[in-house]
């Protein structure tokens, strides 16, 4: 099993925290995090997130988001939303979705059930994730939300 230093896990981190820190008025990202957190398993521990806050109407939409990933790291990925924003399908690629020679790596339309993907990257990188959010069945528009919420499992060296 390849060890990875500590200094590469806090880079990741780091990163991740940079570019994902976002609070919505409607979409509290505590209260997200607080109910999905326990979804993670053994070895896997929290370590960051990204998250959008959106409109749900009477028509579809695609939104794009991505988060970095290092290679040598196993990751645990755990898709969340706020209870207005079901259904929705969640795509993750190794190139961006305007891209046309993209891959799909996980979609939750094949794993029903499963608000969760584990996985460890054969190169550092961006992957990409896209939410297809289906019009709202009230007839009414309404805010909703979804996270991304990424695990490590953190070997130290020398341990």
């Amino acid at each position: 099993m390849k060890k990875v230093s500590l200094f590469y896990s806090l880079m990741a981190a780091i990163v991740l925290a940079a570019l994902n820190h976002s609070v919505f008025g409607q979409c509290t990202a505590r209260s997200i995090i607080k109910n999905c957190k326990s979804e993670f398993t053994y070895p896997y521990q929290y370590s960051g997130c990204w998250m959008q806050e959106f409109v749900i109407d009477k028509n579809y939409k695609r939104i794009e988001g991505h988060f970095v990933v290092l290679e040598g790291l196993k990751y645990q990925v755990v898709f969340c939303s706020s209870q207005s924003a079901e259904n929705i399908i969640v795509n993750i690629y190794d190139k961006s979705i305007e891209t046309t020679k993209k891959r799909i790596l996980y979609d939750s339309s094949k794993n029903k059930g499963s608000n969760l993907w584990k996985f460890e990257p054969t190169s550092s990188g961006d992957y990409y994730v896209e939410y297809i959010i289906p019009p709202t069945t009230t007839g009414k528009a309404h805010t909703g939300c979804v996270m991304l919420m990424l695990g490590t499992v953190i070997e130290l060296e020398g341990n």
